[in-house]
């Protein structure tokens, strides 16, 4: 393969994690994951202490800060809590649940958990201020927010997409009364449509 970026070992370690558990990422599994020597896992790293450290930034920017830069992009309220539903049933579950069952075990992985769902929640409770009529609304609006998308990703089989944007529209569209549904079905749809349509033609090409 061309040579291996540290991006490229931080994948491989998604791959491991939501494949095999955080028991099984350790330097030998991701030589053997990437088809490479140690030696090139100690060029971008000083040892799997240094990669945690790497790969739980990584877990961090991708899942949370990239997400909210996106979501700002937004121009209302109701725009970027309907983008961050998007966003946030989009992503297969796999890691999420993989991350939180590491964070059960190693007392770093929790504290960087503990901290991205505070970030988390505090972005939601900004997202709902403008749209209820207190702080205490806002909260619980934030925490109803956040724990249907855990639930739902914890889920046996998961939830899956469909059904949990279905929920969040029949669960939340009543609590902006005049200002529409959260969920544009249509808009989704079309979305849907067009992300087959690229991907048919990624595959053509």
């Amino acid at each position: 393969m061309a040579k291996a970026t540290k991006h490229d070992w931080l994948i491989a370690g998604v791959q491991i994690l939501t494949r095999y558990g955080a028991q099984e990422l350790t330097v030998e599994a991701l030589c053997s994951e990437m088809d490479l020597t140690k030696g090139s896992f100690y060029h971008h790293f000083r040892g799997i202490d240094d990669y945690f450290d790497r790969f739980l930034i990584y877990f961090e920017q991708e899942g949370t800060l990239q997400i909210i830069d996106r979501v700002n992009q937004e121009k209302t309220p109701q725009a970027r809590i309907r983008k961050l539903i998007e966003i946030g049933t989009s992503y297969p579950p796999q890691l999420a649940v993989a991350m939180r069952a590491w964070a059960q075990q190693d007392d770093l992985v929790r504290r960087v958990f503990e901290k991205i769902d505070q970030q988390r929640l505090a972005y939601v409770t900004e997202l709902w201020r403008p749209l209820v009529d207190s702080e205490e609304e806002a909260q619980t609006m934030a925490d109803i927010f956040y724990s249907l998308l855990i639930g739902g990703e914890h889920m046996l089989p998961p939830l899956g997409q469909e059904r949990h944007r279905a929920a969040y529209h029949f669960m939340f569209a009543a609590f902006l009364p005049g200002n529409g549904a959260l969920i544009d079905r249509q808009e989704i749809e079309r979305q849907e449509n067009d992300d087959t349509n690229e991907q048919s033609q990624t595959e053509n090409e």
